[in-house]
């Protein structure tokens, strides 16, 4: 419910993003049914209990187009390793092209790694909302600052280095705001 008020927030925002990408995790047949009524292209990683797809052989690379349970519209899904994929996009795919668009959500799960384990976004003892939303800026702006100012570096190098730098007047204060603005 949480994720699906987020993208409502996002489209009256005016985002029109070139396609949202999730893993089974957030892949109800309700987040689906949304996501194609705001007219957005969705891939994601959904599960299926039943033997309805299974019973399907997935040989070839084409897609499957269909329904699923609940999901009004149709969608297409590819068989990739273990998982099956879905997607609401009108071009026709093969599980090498929807596996490889899929892949772009690993960009999302790199940079929330970073943000967890770098830059402690997990660590907020704020009560409030707007602090946490605070909390939550100040980690993407430092992420964002470390891939700028060392965009060869990963991550946590990237935080070493620019505490080194710091410690040794490399960078001053008035920098690092000048930067943040």
């Amino acid at each position: 419910e949480l994720f699906q008020e987020l993208l409502k927030q996002l489209k009256a925002a005016g985002c029109e993003p070139k396609a949202v990408y999730f893993d089974n995790w957030y892949a109800a047949s309700d987040t689906l049914n949304l996501i194609h009524r705001l007219q957005w292209v969705f891939v994601c990683n959904r599960l299926f209990g039943g033997a309805q797809v299974r019973k399907y052989k997935f040989f070839g690379a084409s897609a499957l187009i269909g329904r699923l349970k609940g999901v009004k519209h149709k969608v297409q899904v590819v068989k990739h390793g273990d998982r099956f994929l879905a997607t609401n996009g009108l071009v026709p795919h093969t599980t090498r092209s929807l596996a490889r668009q899929y892949q772009n959500r690993w960009v999302i799960e790199t940079v929330f790694r970073a943000l967890k384990s770098v830059l402690h976004l997990e660590k907020c003892a704020c009560r409030t909302l707007r602090a946490q939303f605070n909390h939550l800026l100040a980690a993407i702006h430092a992420f964002n600052f470390l891939s700028r100012t060392f965009p060869d570096l990963g991550p946590e190098i990237a935080q070493r280095e620019f505490i080194r730098q710091y410690r040794a007047g490399q960078i001053k204060p008035q920098e690092i705001l000048r930067h943040a603005a």
